[in-house]
């Protein structure tokens, strides 16, 4: 028979307890328990990656080791190898089908006694890490803490036993699994490190032109890093699209956009998520490889950049992809622009984006400053081809001679080479045809700035009214604009108290204000024609203005019936494309940046 356990006095018991409480095992095992709360994240079996600074808990794990006389070798606990024992995974089996653990586009497990020897040290981690819990750990009494203090100590010596074997024989073979996986973050990081020390040496324009060979290479090679980041984001859910990045650096490589309102309103964001992007990456590769995370989803600071950078992208695509899209962004911002400083109310019934002013106004006011402008860009040309026919008649005789010339040579050939001679001919034309449209856009600017917007058919239409509005003087030009931006004054839908009331009473004070000013009245069409200063000077809004009743012939009224059919054409044929850009530039006039992007055609 067994003696009986001697029994301990607890008074003795508790001042020993006491006692070890203020030994340096108990102050060195409390200090590896504050570490640890510390972490961001616990240990446990089912911890697939171990990343953040563990490296401190490390060391504390050691010297706590080396406090309770654990016996070893280690000199050191690294959180590489330790790291590995918690990436390592193996193959399964289900149905009897063999299932690759994949990720990120790489296949990275290893084999089953690499993956038991990581599994032995991360589950000795995990209870460990269990024994510092605070219901475990301030749970400690004088009845137990024996007990509980040489349970500890035997995991901490089957550790530092299982710890050797995986570094030895499994920890190379399961880091190079991991730098796989790691590789594309890795190799973002490093083209982003590059870049941002370029631009840290290199301030000057001239510095950058005259290693402009390098800078494009290191740009051609962060568009493919960062493309293929946002690929395996996208194929993991974590973003929803994945958009070129080599449009971001054509978009910021815009000249002079800083000083463009409307380009830099919608630029700036693109260019601030683009930055904080990269400072980001440089703050993570300076942290270290073991703030890297795998998956690459799970870089939660990293996806929340791209997320942002993503939405800049796509609303500056949207209305500044191209060199068509920049043009009629600014068109539309500066048409926009005059009604937005014509008077306080229209103004107003922009910002709140009434219904008259964003359907009835705008659309109109685009159409009319369209015509305006087609037909000016048709007076510079026809003024320099003048020009031109004056210069060509000094040299005339001499190329009547050189066609005379062609004209008998062409004569004595046979029927197939004069057709031959003739397709030369046309194609030599279409040539010289494209050659001058192209010196024309770079002379006079676009010609035709809604291509996509409107049908191709409605060029012609635009173009009638070019020709309509030769025959209306400038002043009473000036009065249709009028005219269109009131009809965006009076709201679509009024409140009670202003029912009650007739909708231009909201103009008396404008009314009263221009019909005072007698020397303006006297000196418009119909009282008088053509007066210089009017014309000259900077027009005002006026809300009296009738441009009807200077014309008797109803060529005020065919004008306005065209532009309204061109209008209506142009808000309805691509309406989502028309209405992104339309609200974005009312955005961009009212400071109020929507980073969310909208829903348009496709093809935009």
């Amino acid at each position: 028979m067994p003696p009986k356990a001697k029994k301990i006095d607890p008074e003795l018991q508790a001042k020993q307890f006491e006692q070890w409480k203020e030994s340096e095992e108990y102050r060195i095992w409390s200090e590896l328990q504050i570490i640890y709360k510390s972490m961001d994240n616990n240990i446990s079996e089912t911890s697939k990656d171990l990343t953040g600074n563990w490296q401190v808990y490390h060391d504390k794990l050691l010297e706590v080791c080396q406090t309770f006389k654990c016996k070893s070798k280690i000199k050191q606990i690294e959180h590489c190898h330790l790291r590995s024992a918690f990436f390592a995974v193996e193959d399964v089996e289900i149905n009897k089908v063999v299932v690759k653990q994949y990720l990120d586009g790489f296949y990275y497990s290893v084999e089953k006694q690499d993956k038991d020897r990581a599994k032995h040290v991360k589950e000795l981690l995990a209870k460990i890490s269990r024994t510092l819990e605070d219901h475990k750990f301030f749970d400690m009494n004088a009845e137990n803490y024996i007990a509980e203090r040489k349970a500890f100590v035997g995991l901490l010596n089957d550790f530092l036993k299982k710890l050797p074997l995986l570094i030895k024989s499994s920890h190379k073979v399961i880091e190079e699994k991991l730098m796989l996986v790691l590789g594309p973050l890795r190799a973002l990081l490093e083209i982003n490190k590059k870049m941002m020390f370029f631009d840290l040496v290199n301030t000057s324009n001239q510095a950058r032109q005259t290693k402009d060979f390098i800078l494009k290479a290191d740009i051609e090679q962060y568009c493919i890093c960062l493309q293929e980041a946002q690929r395996l984001l996208l194929e993991s859910k974590a973003i929803s699209c994945n958009p070129n990045v080599k449009l971001i650096f054509n978009k910021l490589g815009y000249e002079g956009w800083q000083q463009n309102k409307i380009e830099s309103f919608y630029l700036t964001p693109l260019q601030e998520a683009f930055d904080k992007m990269r400072n980001n990456l440089l703050c993570l590769m300076l942290k270290g490889i073991n703030y890297y995370k795998a998956p690459l989803m799970d870089n939660t600071q990293f996806v929340e950049d791209v997320k942002e950078l993503i939405d800049a992208e796509l609303i500056a695509e949207h209305l500044m992809g191209t060199s068509l899209k920049r043009d009629q962004l600014n068109f539309t911002y500066n048409v926009l622009s005059v009604i937005f400083d014509s008077n306080a109310q229209a103004k107003e019934f922009l910002i709140k984006r009434d219904d008259n002013c964003v359907r009835g106004s705008i659309p109109k006011l685009i159409t009319y400053h369209t015509v305006l402008y087609m037909r000016a860009w048709k007076d510079r040309k026809i003024a320099d081809e003048l020009k031109e026919q004056k210069l060509q008649q000094k040299t005339q005789p001499l190329a009547q001679s050189n066609l005379f010339e062609a004209q008998s040579a062409m004569s004595g050939m046979s029927p197939d080479k004069k057709r031959q001679a003739d397709d030369e001919l046309r194609k030599k034309e279409e040539e010289n045809m494209k050659i001058q449209e192209k010196q024309d856009f770079e002379k006079y600017g676009r010609f035709w700035i809604w291509e996509y917007y409107a049908q191709d058919q409605m060029k012609a239409n635009f173009e009638e009214c070019v020709e309509l509005i030769r025959h209306i003087n400038k002043a009473v030009q000036q009065d249709i604009e009028d005219v269109i931006i009131k009809e965006g004054m009076v709201p679509k839908t009024r409140s009670r108290q202003v029912q009650q009331n007739d909708p231009s009473q909201m103009f008396n004070k404008l009314q009263e204000k221009d019909n005072a000013n007698v020397y303006v009245i006297q000196r418009r069409p119909p009282e008088l024609w053509n007066y210089p200063k009017i014309v000259e000077e900077q027009h005002e809004f006026r809300a009296i203005a009738k441009p009807r009743d200077c014309y008797k012939d109803g060529r005020i009224q065919v004008l306005e019936s065209k532009m309204e059919q061109l209008s209506a054409h142009l808000e309805s044929n691509k309406p989502q494309s028309w209405n992104e850009l339309v609200h974005r530039v009312i955005d961009a006039l009212s400071n109020q940046y929507n980073k969310k992007p909208s829903a348009i055609e496709p093809g935009k």
